[in-house]
């Protein structure tokens, strides 16, 4: 699954899709309050993001996947692949600074 970074959504990953979709499922998510997502919480920040990735995850009954994050996306990736013992990729961002140092 691709999760986007701050300013973009979904369509952000239209070249990794293109490329990987003959050899496996590519799932896409638009975080919280981004692209087609639901932004009607009252309250939400990042710290939601990683449990949304997960209820997407659980929602689409995917339990085998390779999590791959950009920018804020790359917290969520890295923070809900922790979460489900799932393999995830962080890029263009110090997340996983962020996520040591937190656990």
């Amino acid at each position: 699954m691709f999760v986007h970074g701050s300013g973009c959504h979904h369509a952000a990953w239209w070249q990794q899709v293109a490329a990987l979709r003959e050899e496996f499922t590519v799932p896409t998510v638009d975080l919280r309050g981004f692209g087609g997502s639901d932004s009607s919480m009252a309250e939400s920040d990042g710290q939601d993001f990683p449990g949304d990735v997960v209820a997407v995850l659980d929602q689409e009954d995917v339990h085998d996947a390779m999590l791959v994050g950009q920018s804020i996306g790359s917290v969520a990736a890295l923070r809900a692949g922790l979460a489900r013992a799932l393999k995830a990729v962080a890029s263009g961002t110090t997340a996983v600074v962020d996520v040591l140092v937190s656990r």
